[in-house]
């Protein structure tokens, strides 16, 4: 503790100018000293030994305060990122123990505190990182235990985007097909993940689906794999909302999506999201004409609905070919319009927004058709997981979500649906031991994230998948799920967490408390004056009394305190894993060349000019003479 007062700095290096200049003087006029050719050169010796003493720990002293104080950030090319087979590095640390909270408390007991400039230079406590002194060492995390996913939660600004770079830079070098879902749409990381893709030689086998720019991308059908039709209306299900009276007219969604959904697979028709809408609530009685004229071939070919439920009972009941899909399919098409409209009033807005002419060309491959004249650099090819996971892809979703919330919402969670549909196929029929590694990011996780896909969380491990999640607040992921347990259960299923400034005391005391208590020492000190006029006797007579006492004991404390969490400067956090924790301040990687998200930009976004209106004509005032 005496290392960070400047007092004792000060002093030391007094102690050390003295015993230079007595040792100068002790040979310089050593025959002036008693036994001088003996007591002069031994002096002069004892002298410079203390000052190399003093100096050494002066020195050393220094260092452990500019250490303590620092505030300077870890920055490194891309290219230098340390590598150790079998682990990915993290950041630059040491393992946090009980002594680091225990001189961590002490210190400002001591008066020592860190400059003003350089807390604002860091936004945040150096000491924090400063108490680990010496044994700051690069951090990994081993490759096996990202298979048990991870989950990185701070503040906006604190860090996790620069995080998620590293990570993603190191996955594409593994050679392991990598997908990024990130809603907002960063073009940073854009950038950084094609970046990383071109230096490792992996450019060809790198897609972008981006919503903001729909003829710049590839496209994506995210109903097209399924093993029963049913998930298809579960995956519409997933962004519905479902909060209080909602629930009701959510079930009727599903239950309307499902019966379309069957009775297009049974017409044997590929699953779009435009024959939904279309089907759904443009023109019911074509699917029911297509179905009974494809199950009852000798029935007239009309598209009058008497005639086709005529044509039904007389053809096909009557031959005993019974359809249930196509009973429920027609009691949908014979509902009164005012009542149809009130229970998919659900259903409508979501299918609209999603099957728009931008949105509904990437998200309806052949379907819906690009305007005429709009040009694609690039081919029109279509994504598929079995095409990530078969051929090691990197692709990145840039959803936009600041310019269509629920879309971009809607498709992220049906990504990972379909995601979902992937691994349970796989553990169905593939052979374990074929098993490739994926690495999945999602950033902003509240607005990806369903209470369904946790099931890819508890059970996909062992078809080689490893999660990456980044979120702002626990909160935000309680609402996403729409309820506390769900939250709760979503984290139980992830291995390693990392905590940067926290956003809120919620989430610094659920970091704190999962982590632990441990027992650590506290020292109390104690001290009382009085005068002593009235009790000193005769024989012995005191001006004063002065007591002073020291205990020492062992208390259970939080090994990581919530205050810890609150002050973390940006690029800072604890982290757990491997049942150990750890402090660090992750390294910033050298910046990326614009090259995805300038070749976006190149071509103007059909979408965008479609939203935005031509400028009304300038008004015009007549004015009366007066």
């Amino acid at each position: 503790m005496f290392a960070y007062r400047p007092r004792v700095r000060f002093l030391l290096l007094l102690f050390t100018a003295c015993c230079l200049e007595g040792a100068i003087l002790s040979h310089g006029r050593e025959t002036d000293l008693p036994y001088g050719r003996v007591a002069g050169p031994i002096m002069a010796s004892a002298l410079l030994l203390l000052s190399v003493l003093g100096g050494t720990i002066f020195f050393r002293y220094r260092n452990l305060w500019r250490t303590l104080t620092g505030a300077e950030q870890l920055v490194i090319p891309v290219e230098k990122v340390p590598m150790k087979e079998g682990h990915t590095f993290v950041a630059r640390g040491f393992e946090w123990k009980g002594e680091h909270v225990e001189r961590l408390q002490a210190l400002p007991l001591a008066g020592v505190s860190v400059p003003t400039e350089k807390k604002d230079k860091l936004a945040g406590n150096a000491m924090l990182q400063g108490v680990g002194g010496g044994k700051v060492t690069d951090l990994y995390i081993p490759d096996s235990l990202l298979n048990q996913h991870l989950f990185v939660l701070g503040a906006p600004g604190s860090g996790k985007t620069r995080f998620l770079e590293l990570l993603i830079e190191q996955a594409i070098a593994r050679g392991e097909a990598v997908v990024v879902i990130d809603p907002k749409g960063d073009e940073r990381l854009l950038d950084r993940t094609f970046d990383s893709a071109n230096r490792h030689g992996r450019a060809s086998a790198f897609r972008t689906l981006a919503l903001p720019y729909p003829y710049q991308s590839v496209r994506y059908n995210p109903l097209l794999h399924y093993s029963r039709p049913s998930e298809i209306a579960d995956r519409i299900a997933l962004v519905l909302p479902r909060e209080g009276k909602s629930e009701a007219f959510r079930d009727f969604a599903w239950d309307i999506a499902n019966v379309i959904a069957s009775a297009v697979h049974l017409a044997g028709e590929e699953m779009t999201l435009a024959k939904l809408n279309l089907y759904c609530f443009h023109d019911t009685w074509e699917l029911v004409r297509k179905l009974v004229h494809r199950f009852c071939p000798s029935a007239p070919d009309t598209t009058d609905p008497i005639i086709l439920q005529d044509s039904y009972q007389t053809y096909c009941l009557r031959n005993q070919t019974t359809l249930p899909e196509l009973d429920a399919l027609i009691g949908i098409a014979t509902l009164k319009p005012d009542h149809f409209a009130k229970i998919s009033s659900a259903l409508r807005p979501i299918l609209g927004k999603l099957t728009t002419r931008g949105i509904g060309y990437l998200l309806c491959p052949g379907d819906i058709e690009a305007p005429e004249g709009t040009t694609r650099p690039g081919g029109v090819e279509e994504l598929s997981w079995e095409q990530v996971d078969s051929n090691r892809l990197i692709v990145y979703f840039f959803l936009g979500s600041l310019i269509g919330e629920d879309t971009a919402s809607g498709v992220a969670r049906m990504a990972l649906a379909d995601l979902q549909s992937l691994l349970g196929r796989k553990y169905a029929y593939q052979d374990p031991s074929r098993f490739s590694r994926m690495t999945v990011v999602v950033d902003e996780v509240a607005d990806a994230l369903a209470a369904e896909s946790v099931n890819i969380l508890n059970k996909a491990r062992g078809a080689g998948l490893s999660m990456i999640l980044a979120g702002q607040s626990i909160a935000d992921l309680e609402v996403a799920l729409r309820s506390h347990s769900d939250a709760r259960r979503a984290l139980a299923n992830v291995g390693s967490f990392v905590s940067l400034r926290a956003a809120n005391p919620e989430d610094a005391k659920y970091f704190s408390d999962k982590c632990g208590s441990r027992p650590l020492r506290f020292v109390s000190d104690g001290e009382s004056y009085e005068p002593a006029l009235f009790s000193s006797g005769r024989s012995n007579i005191d001006d004063f009394a002065y007591r002073s006492s020291r205990q020492t004991g062992v208390r259970n404390e939080h090994l990581v305190p919530p205050w810890a969490l609150d002050e973390l400067g940006r690029f800072h956090f604890f982290g757990t894993w491997a049942g150990q924790i750890y402090k660090g301040v992750l390294p910033l990687l050298s910046d990326p060349a614009p090259t995805m998200s300038t070749r976006l930009k190149e071509g103007p976004s059909q979408e965008m000019e479609e939203a935005i209106p031509p400028p009304a004509p300038p008004k015009t005032v007549e004015t009366k003479a007066a």
